[in-house]
């Protein structure tokens, strides 16, 4: 077995930029963060919040601003407007790093009969993005994502042609349930779950996320997307053990819980992300899309929190 030479937020940061690029997604990170105010959100006075990010500033919390309710219904009228783009389709990944098994000892090779790749499952996090995946399906993509590389040189080329996501394997958690280890080769789009082995049908995920930017609207506005995606992550949670709850409960109160209800639903989306080490993006509507989309989003949007 042989670890990954990459890590998993260097992998995480580059899927996210490159799906942006092909696949019409506004990716999380500083620019959906920023542009929904989740950064003014998390306005939290307890050091253990932030400690749980860095340690060097664990008695002292970070400097920020409490948005007002005033300043979500500015938010309000912002994302309701006709010119800011209209959102479509969630996105969570959950990324992984590959292990690299070549040898004819190893416990899947008899399965592939070559060089593969694989990762493990982690039980809490798969019944979580299971139940998510079951209760969004209708206006949302939930998968697992693991590069078909495992060497570090193999990854810098594959950033500088842009073919991160055209190498990356993507599987839904639903087809995952009851298996603990994911395994595939290299640019392979299928894979076997195990421990007992099952043939795993993997996703295309640009072809999935243009199917469902073709779909009719379900939600009436942008504040209503983002407000029932916030009502059914909370569906998702109450389902867990309570010992899970109390995990993401915890996350979302040391955050700091707006009054306001599209406050209150960005800081759940924002504290979930955090609980079940995710990354969300927003697939939307655009008649002509942009060569780069997060520019022109940006572009129509510059200034919304300027007066924060």
């Amino acid at each position: 077995m042989t670890d990954c030479k990459f890590e998993e937020k260097q992998y995480e940061w580059h899927l996210n930029d490159q799906l942006a690029e092909k696949g019409q997604v506004y990716p999380s990170g500083q620019h959906l963060e920023y542009d929904l105010g989740i950064d003014s959100a998390v306005f939290s006075q307890n050091p253990k919040f932030w400690a749980m990010w860095d340690r060097r500033r664990a008695q002292r919390w970070k400097t920020g601003l409490h948005l007002r309710p005033e300043l979500w219904d500015t938010a309000e009228r912002i994302l309701t407007n006709n010119m800011f783009p209209k959102f479509k389709c969630n996105i969570f990944i959950q990324c992984k790093r590959p292990e690299s098994i070549s040898s004819p000892y190893g416990k899947e090779y008899s399965y592939w009969k070559q060089p593969y790749l694989r990762y493990e499952i982690e039980d809490h996090q798969q019944i979580t993005l299971q139940n998510l995946e079951e209760k969004i399906s209708s206006y949302a993509i939930v998968v697992y994502a693991c590069l078909s590389f495992w060497k570090r040189e193999d990854f810098w080329r594959l950033i500088e042609n842009g073919q991160i996501v055209e190498n990356s394997n993507f599987v839904q958690p639903r087809r995952l349930r009851g298996h603990r280890r994911y395994t595939f080769i290299q640019s392979g789009k299928d894979g076997y779950a195990c421990s007992e082995p099952r043939k795993i049908e993997g996703l295309d995920i640009l072809k999935e996320i243009h199917r469902m930017l073709d779909q009719p609207d379900q939600f009436e506005n942008n504040v209503q997307f983002l407000n029932n995606l916030a009502k059914d992550i909370k569906m998702v949670i109450e389902e867990l053990d309570e010992t899970t709850r109390k995990g993401f409960f915890a996350i979302r109160e040391s955050m700091g819980y707006s009054d306001h209800e599209l406050g209150r639903s960005v800081t759940t989306i924002f504290a979930f992300n955090l609980f079940a080490n995710t990354t969300w993006g927003i697939a939307f509507e655009n008649p002509q899309p942009p060569s780069h989309p997060i520019q022109e989003v940006d572009g129509r949007i510059k200034g919304l929190f300027d007066s924060l």
